[in-house]
């Protein structure tokens, strides 16, 4: 539609003015009335057409007095303002990562949109490294003094999935005090990333690359880590219960004090991972690589280790739970000869030790005949 204020629409607009003058002392009243709303009428269609495009009265009113039209698509000759085309499209993805951007520092606990803002930001690849939603900087009674859950109310980030954008770069980022129970981040960089006194059960992680990570304190039960990256991560007086850590590379991880009932931790690579003082039960270390591992002072409970590598592994001190004789399941455990792990009394009969010939063996896996 021509702007009101063009030259092509000013003919227009004065017939009715002309006749409004022309019938002013004209005895039949409706007769100028007639042209006097004629105006008026005009404007207000105008103003309505306008409207269904733009939908903003403030925009209306600015570009008809600046005499732009405000339909982009009534602008055929100008392809700068035709939709879908890049110069549009780059506009509406800048506004539309802004308000995510927005939503996502605002410092207010609780759920509060950011995880949806997170998954927009991904779908965009906006860069997500060092990114700090803590609870801490999220002002929600924060107290670094408390062991467990520094904050009165965790950010919510409940339901977020990262997974339709794989390999994001979120190394650094600081998810400390979060809740975020099913949220997936399979496949993604959190190298040195810091989620302590998290709770985010439930969650997927596989494949993840979560390299000294810091999840002390946090609630992870249920969740995923399958063929995760966890070298030298903490999981420091956590509850990992019901987890699955299976084929994940955990060497010199920290696992102390943590909460681990029926986990899975089955061909994965503990080598100097620490474990003392864990609560560990009904619990699955088959296949597992557990070289000069730590269990001092760890509770065990109908927990297996069958075909794990137990060479230079520390029991010392653990209260390892006996039933009919045997306890947790070291039956077809291994160990080169020299090199046998300490701490496990009587049990230690039931761990094969196998002769070690540099010639012929791999020292990281168990020889056919020991």
């Amino acid at each position: 539609m021509s702007n009101f204020f063009s030259i092509e629409f000013l003919p227009i607009m004065a017939i009715p003015i002309f006749g409004f003058i022309l019938t002013f002392k004209s005895t039949r009243t409706y007769v100028k009335w007639i042209f006097a709303a004629a105006p008026v009428l005009l404007v207000i269609a105008g103003i309505y057409s306008e409207y269904r495009c733009d939908r903003s009265l403030t925009n209306i009113v600015v570009r008809m007095v600046k005499g732009i039209q405000i339909c982009p698509q009534n602008t055929a000759a100008n392809d700068e303002f035709q939709p879908n085309s890049p110069e549009t499209n780059r506009q509406n993805s800048r506004i539309i990562t802004a308000q995510a951007w927005f939503v996502v520092g605002q410092k207010v606990p609780g759920g509060s949109g950011k995880a949806a803002a997170l998954e927009v930001l991904a779908q965009y690849n906006e860069p997500l490294q060092g990114l700090d939603i803590s609870c801490q900087l999220m002002g929600s009674g924060y107290d670094p003094s408390r062991r467990r859950y520094p904050c009165d109310t965790l950010t919510q980030l409940n339901g977020l999935d990262l997974s339709q954008t794989p390999s994001l770069d979120m190394s650094e980022v600081n998810f400390e005090g979060i809740r975020g129970e099913g949220i997936d981040l399979s496949s993604q960089d959190l190298t040195h990333s810091n989620l302590s006194f998290s709770h985010i059960p439930n969650s997927n992680f596989n494949n993840a690359k979560l390299s000294m990570a810091n999840l002390s304190g946090s609630e992870v039960f249920s969740t995923n880590f399958e063929n995760a990256e966890l070298s030298l991560a903490q999981f420091e007086d956590s509850n990992i219960s019901s987890s699955e850590f299976a084929g994940a590379n955990m060497g010199s991880a920290s696992l102390m004090r943590t909460y681990a009932a029926s986990t899975n931790f089955s061909n994965a690579n503990l080598r100097d991972a620490n474990f003392d003082q864990a609560e560990i039960r009904d619990t699955q270390f088959n296949g597992a690589n557990l070289f000069r591992s730590s269990f001092r002072e760890a509770s065990i409970v109908r927990t297996t280790f069958s075909g794990a590598q137990l060479s230079l592994a520390d029991f010392t001190g653990a209260n390892i739970n006996m039933y009919d004789e045997v306890s947790s399941d070291f039956l077809s455990s291994w160990a080169w000869r020299g090199q046998e792990p300490t701490g496990l009394g009587r049990l230690a009969g039931f761990v094969t030790i196998c002769n070690f010939d540099a010639n012929i063996h791999d020292i990281r896996f168990r020889p056919s005949d020991c």
